[in-house]
């Protein structure tokens, strides 16, 4: 029996579905996919959304005061960055046609792009293979395909203007409703008439505050939106790959945005990079030369991918934010989430050299203590301390009398002390840490000692099917 082709159909079936862009060539396809793929999907309310409350207590009602900061109170300004009215409402957005693909020529170009960057992920050497390919069939016609290479759609991708644009989180229109842009206390009246303050959202933090009070000092920041800068990384090895299997991903977000949109995955905490991960012989592995060098390179990429904000640290910018007003904003670092080892590195001194610890589980990289004597009362290292170190003690006495290896990233930012921007990693420091390398560890062992091997792990696999 003769093969017969099938013939090539451009309609297509949107997914009801909200939320999801698929399309489908036929209403079998459609079942198909939702079966597969929305099987047990379910409405899920937007994040922030009020929810009803039925119990009685629950539904006492409470009284909150919000005092903002009197200074940077993030005021509305235009675009070319005067004052204005509190009460005027922000600009319509621009009114945009139904068949206006800028920067795309047309629908073909975006939903292209769209298929070969977010849905395939298709490698560059192989969209330039299909585009030659596509473009060999449509020669005889005297057209051309969508992109020249990958090149062309990767330049185009990164001048599209539609959607959200996570490395402008403050900006993201999805944020509106779930964003401060002054550091603010909150106060609840209490049954006795007193306030207490709540903290939830990171603006609510004393931190925030105390930062804006020093940024206050110059008069050129008043009015201005203070937008903090979170940052993370941590190094990680995957088991599936060959070649390099370990990575240095660096995240970051901003501290206005509120706690639920953070955990909600809505763009606003996005990945920022990859930090080099310096390669040597063995023989070189544990060199002090090249334990310095490696310091040294990751403090240069960390000042050199912030470079670009520094500016906005001392001079405000107009920007628009995501309730359509513009705001002058001043950036600033805040914490920088990492675990011990990382702390080691970002902070510049040796490794052990001092293991305080605060509460249990969170490895202090900010205490002055010497390795003996950490019972002692010593105080904790700062930004000041370490410049005046730096110009007064040589290399050698750093290394030996003070436990300083290398200069911070920071030293490059105003108003910045990263041995006051250090928080914990709580997956590693708390979960890992604390829980599973001591108590479970600890139980094991004292289980040992105390019952004997074998009773021990009697008592171990009875613990694991509880």
């Amino acid at each position: 029996m003769p093969h017969v082709r099938r013939s090539f159909t451009t309609s297509r079936i949107p997914c009801p579905h909200p939320g999801c862009q698929q399309l489908l060539k036929n209403k079998s396809a459609l079942t198909q996919h939702q079966c597969s793929a929305h099987q047990h999907s379910f409405c899920i309310p937007k994040p922030g959304q009020p929810r009803e409350v039925h119990d009685g207590a629950a539904n006492k009602q409470q009284c909150f005061t919000w005092d903002y900061h009197p200074l940077l109170d993030g005021h509305i300004y235009n675009e070319a960055g005067d004052f204005i009215d509190p009460a005027v409402l922000p600009p319509p957005p621009p009114v945009q046609s139904n068949d206006d693909w800028t920067p795309y020529r047309n629908r073909l170009e975006f939903e292209t792009a769209h298929f070969l960057f977010s849905q395939a992920e298709m490698l560059g050497q192989k969209i330039d293979t299909l585009l030659h390919l596509w473009g060999v069939s449509l020669a005889v016609h005297g057209d051309a395909p969508p992109f020249a290479n990958h090149q062309d759609l990767y330049e185009t991708i990164d001048v599209t203007s539609l959607g959200d644009v996570p490395w402008t989180s403050h900006s993201n229109p999805d944020f509106k409703n779930e964003i401060d842009y002054a550091p603010y206390h909150k106060w609840e009246e209490c049954s006795d008439g007193a306030y207490s303050c709540r903290w939830h959202d990171f603006m609510s933090a004393d931190w925030a505050w105390n930062r804006a009070d020093i940024i206050a000092q110059d008069p050129v920041m008043h009015g201005s939106a203070f937008v903090p800068i979170i940052l993370g990384s941590d190094k990680m090895t995957v088991s599936v790959g060959t070649g390099q299997n370990d990575y240095h991903p660096i995240y970051l977000s901003v501290g206005n945005v509120h706690n639920n949109v953070r955990r909600a995955h809505r763009n606003a905490l996005v990945l920022l990079g990859f930090l080099a991960i310096p390669k040597t012989r063995k023989k070189y592995t544990n060199d002090a030369h090249f334990w310095t060098f490696k310091k040294q390179l990751f403090h240069f990429s960390l000042s050199k991918i912030l470079e670009t904000l520094k500016l906005g640290m001392t001079v405000p910018e107009v920007t628009m934010c995501a309730d359509g007003h513009y705001r002058k904003v001043v950036y600033g670092l805040g914490p920088y989430i990492a675990d011990y080892e990382e702390q080691v590195i970002l902070v510049g001194i040796m490794w052990n050299w001092s293991l305080c610890l605060s509460i249990l589980f969170y490895f202090d990289c900010r205490c002055l203590a010497f390795p003996w004597d950490l019972d002692g009362e010593h105080g904790n290292h700062m930004q000041e301390l370490l410049k005046a170190l730096i110009e007064e003690v040589d290399t050698g006495t750093l290394w030996d009398e003070w436990g300083i290896v290398v200069n911070c990233f920071t030293s490059n930012f105003p108003h910045l002390d990263i041995h006051a921007l250090l928080a914990p990693d709580l997956l590693h420091q708390l979960i890992k840490g604390v829980f599973k390398d001591h108590l479970v560890n600890w139980i094991c062992n004292y289980l040992e000692e105390t019952y004997g091997s074998i009773w021990a792990k009697e008592i171990l696999d009875d613990i694991d099917r509880r």
